[in-house]
């Protein structure tokens, strides 16, 4: 099990009218989310750029409020996007004052004794998030190296690090946080244009290096630039987003993202995997742009 404390953040939305309210400004469904559960989503702009990618939790004890887990440094961009789109609903908006724990590989957070706790699968061996007013972690323990290195290798892209304020989210590759069948969401016409009749020109892809790195060679980093060799000379066609040897995650332009593709970096190789972002989760039907179940919800016309 590994465990580390957290610097993000809860923001409650609160109110009679916060689930229909949050259905227009989040990629996955909200009315359907059931008490005590749990949901990833995007919060997007008008032009379909990712501005957070909250997991949505609906606590059994207070079925008016959905909790969105946000970074730090996010949750107050967040809280004033949100709140400017308050118009007559009855919803208030309140970061919480509460600290975070996390423990992943754990089966249970009971031992916490947790004000808030819900699944969070950060590293693909499952796990829960924990908050409270003091926040603590068993033996005071801080696993966030060995942490930050299993994200990596399970493919989990990070919101600041692999998403950034330019990122489309077709092109982050985060399938099982859209819904194409609950209606209408700010950003969502980009989204279904993207997925429907267009095509990004570049998309986050996983890597791995076809080799060890050479004896004295400075580790892979973020930044570090992707190059295919072209008769005219190198051409840059992507960049490593986070790396911990042997695997990483990349932005790569389309021509060169397809599986088995290989792309340098300084000395070294790698080559893009087919297993594809965020592959921990199953992807459920609605999140296929396929589908077909685009009707009121049935919250809304019962």
């Amino acid at each position: 099990m590994l465990v580390a404390p957290l610097s993000d953040r809860l923001l409650s939305v609160h109110g009679p009218d916060a689930r229909a309210w949050l259905q227009g400004f989040v990629t996955h469904d909200v009315l359907g989310l059931e008490p005590g559960g749990t949901r990833y989503a995007l919060i997007l702009d008008e032009k379909g750029r990712v501005l957070a990618d909250p997991t949505l939790h609906r606590p059994a004890a207070k079925p008016e409020t959905i909790y969105l887990l946000l970074p730090a440094d996010r949750v107050e961009a967040v809280r004033e996007h949100l709140g400017r789109r308050i118009v007559t609903e009855e919803v208030e908006l309140t970061v919480l004052p509460y600290e975070g724990t996390t423990l992943q590989g754990a089966s249970s957070a009971s031992l916490l004794g947790a004000l808030v706790c819900f699944p969070h699968d950060r590293t693909g061996l499952g796990g829960f998030d924990a908050f409270d007013l003091l926040g603590h972690t068993p033996s005071g323990r801080d696993d966030s190296a060995a942490i930050e290195q299993a994200r990596i290798h399970a493919g989990i892209p990070r919101l600041g690090v692999d998403i950034e304020a330019t990122t489309l989210a077709a092109e982050a590759g985060l399938h099982d946080a859209l819904h194409f069948g609950k209606g209408c969401y700010l950003g969502q016409e980009v989204v279904a244009r993207l997925a429907h009749r267009g095509q990004t020109t570049r998309e986050l892809r996983r890597v791995a290096l076809t080799a060890p790195l050479p004896a004295g060679e400075a580790p892979i980093a973020r930044g570090d630039r992707l190059v295919v060799q072209e008769p005219d000379g190198p051409r840059e066609v992507g960049t490593i987003t986070s790396f911990a040897a042997p695997y990483g995650l990349a932005l790569i332009r389309r021509r060169w993202f397809e599986p088995g593709q290989q792309l340098e970096v300084g000395n070294s190789t790698v080559t893009v995997l087919p297993d594809r972002v965020r592959g921990h989760v199953a992807l459920a039907p609605e999140n296929d742009p396929g589908f077909r179940g685009n009707k009121p919800h049935r919250a809304l016309v019962s």
